[in-house]
């Protein structure tokens, strides 16, 4: 899309944010340092594997835009909140891939538990060819742990601790 340099690495927080807390905003600010990137915040609408969230959708928003609204490089993204229906991250890396195109670097941020439970999510396999993974390790969820052999299979080879790596292949890398 117009404005947005090819290499340009684009960077997706998902997540409930029910409430946005300090936590969040740390690992939102230290991943867009780390990657030299914005960082958009995304909220689910309804996610498959959390209880329904206790504030609304426009509540948890409106909480996200005055949470960033000081910060840069932080933005609020709105997509699986404007779709109907379950926020399955396949179904948005579709669709980020219908509006960058098959070619753009495309990060997701996850924290270590989400990342050790990715072989529950829908099509989980296939996200590797859509998006990096930038894997923030937080208390309790360490990543040199025992690890669901399935993922351990499809991650293999896969790891960088170059954001450099990132923003030279459309995705495919996991970042610790």
């Amino acid at each position: 899309p117009p404005g947005v340099a090819p290499d340009a690495l684009l960077v997706f927080y998902g997540g409930t944010f029910d409430p946005i807390h300090n936590g969040h905003l740390a690992i939102a600010r230290a991943a867009r340092d780390t990657l030299g990137a914005p960082v958009r915040l995304m909220p689910a609408a309804d996610p498959p594997h959390r209880e329904v969230p206790g504030a609304t959708a426009d509540q948890r928003v409106r909480m996200l835009e005055l949470a960033v609204a000081d910060a840069p490089g932080l933005r609020v993204d709105r997509r699986e909140l404007d779709r109907a229906g379950r926020s399955y991250t396949i179904e948005t890396l579709h669709e980020l891939r219908r509006q960058y195109g098959a070619q753009a670097p495309v990060a997701l941020l996850i924290g270590a538990d989400s990342l050790l439970g990715l072989p529950g999510w829908r099509q989980w396999r296939e996200m590797f060819a859509l998006t990096h993974f930038v894997v923030a390790e937080r208390p309790g969820n360490p990543l040199d742990g025992p690890w669901p052999t399935a993922l351990s299979a499809a991650t293999a080879g896969r790891w960088t601790d170059d954001p450099a790596q990132l923003r030279a292949a459309p995705g495919g890398h996991l970042l610790r």
